[in-house]
């Protein structure tokens, strides 16, 4: 979950976009991945197969974000999270 966050705020940084990742826009974010992957997918195809362990996977990862941009944030960074 990082990494997707990661993106999506270079892809607006580079768009000139102010967008600000909060702790709702990453719960939505984990809620998403869990549903799609999660649920969905295995659903519709046989390819995919449901494990309840990655969603446990997504709320952690999610949790290391939301720490590492509002908590552990460096103090001179020249960047809007």
């Amino acid at each position: 979950m990082p990494i997707v966050f990661y993106l999506v705020q270079a892809i607006f940084r580079i768009l000139k976009i102010n967008f600000i990742l909060s702790i709702t826009k990453i719960i939505f974010g984990v809620l998403y991945f869990s549903f799609i992957f999660e649920f969905l997918l295995p659903k519709l195809s046989e390819r995919y197969t449901a494990d309840w362990f990655d969603v446990l996977m997504y709320c952690f990862g999610g949790c290391m974000c939301f720490l590492s941009i509002k908590v552990f944030k460096p103090k001179n960074s020249n960047y809007v999270l």
